[in-house]
């Protein structure tokens, strides 16, 4: 799956979710999110946290695009709340190539955090959407 990750210039406010509306494709539109961080410490990147309710046997497709105009790239990783563990992430460690979004069918129905930040501290604008298409 490709997505598209960058916005043409000066899209930091709701233009930036009406240009990434496409991304989400034959999925139903859930929610979405506007991050915007100024700079920070590499080590040390300001971030952020949002909750989720997922239905078991439903396919959610998550994407993020970036405003052009900033240096930072959003990465985000989505945890299952009572178990702790991770669903997806948008930052391949192996690779450290950071991509645009997953699916994933939810297993369990409940509380889903969803934690990001913007690679090293840089200053970004990103839209993150949520997005669910049920299993027949």
């Amino acid at each position: 799956m490709i997505l598209v990750s960058d916005i043409t210039k000066g899209q930091c406010d709701d233009q930036l979710i009406e240009i990434c509306y496409p991304e989400i494709g034959d999925f139903k539109f859930l929610k979405s999110y506007q991050v915007r961080f100024k700079k920070s410490k590499k080590d040390a990147p300001l971030m952020g946290k949002n909750v989720l309710v997922l239905t078991e046997n439903t396919n959610y497709r998550i994407v993020v695009c970036n405003a052009s105009d900033y240096d930072g790239k959003l990465i985000f990783k989505l945890f299952q709340s009572s178990t702790s563990t991770m669903v997806g992430c948008t930052l391949d460690p192996s690779t450290n190539k950071i991509h645009n979004g997953f699916e994933f069918k939810c297993k369990s129905s409940g509380i889903y955090y969803l934690n990001y930040y913007f690679q090293d501290g840089r200053e970004g604008c990103s839209v993150i959407m949520c997005a669910e298409k049920p299993t027949r």
